[in-house]
């Protein structure tokens, strides 16, 4: 079932289990078991964590975005469940490519845009500066379950 919610003036229509996922998140009632904390961007940046979750029984790939300020703030998340995506290193790139709209979207200039691909290298585009930086799946404790949540809902 989707809500739509009113941001900025803007309707955004939003499935209501990536809004509840949201909602637990901001609240930090999310239980992370031995997951380290999450690592603060240098000052001055922000956050963009990126991930991708591929289908185990279609042909279907989510990507995610969550930006956060230099203090771990949330500022703003985007998923998109794609079609016809097989293979992990499109959805990573396609992933990548996702947190680059987001911080476009939200007019972030300077950012940290980590994935837990190594081998993605995204550009920085029109972005004053936009750092790629590789973190283990274990420290992306934003947008890896935001994508889970989204190839389900």
């Amino acid at each position: 079932m989707e809500q739509t919610l009113s941001s900025g003036g803007k309707e955004v229509k939003m499935p209501s289990k990536i809004r509840l996922f949201l909602w637990r998140l901001a609240r930090h009632s999310i239980p992370i078991g031995d997951i380290p904390k999450w690592i603060p961007p240098p000052h001055g940046f922000a956050k963009i964590n990126v991930d991708a979750a591929m289908s185990k029984n279609s042909n279907m790939a989510a990507v995610a975005a969550m930006a956060r300020s230099v203090v771990g703030a949330f500022v703003g998340a985007s998923s998109v469940v794609l079609k016809g995506v097989t293979d992990t290193e499109t959805a990573g790139a396609l992933a990548c490519r996702e947190g680059l709209a987001l911080a476009s979207d939200l007019l972030i200039q300077k950012f940290w845009l980590v994935n837990d691909c190594a081998s993605i290298n995204a550009g920085r585009g029109r972005f004053e500066v936009a750092e790629v930086v590789h973190e283990s799946r274990r420290s992306n404790i934003d947008a890896h379950p935001l994508a889970r949540s989204s190839i389900y809902s």
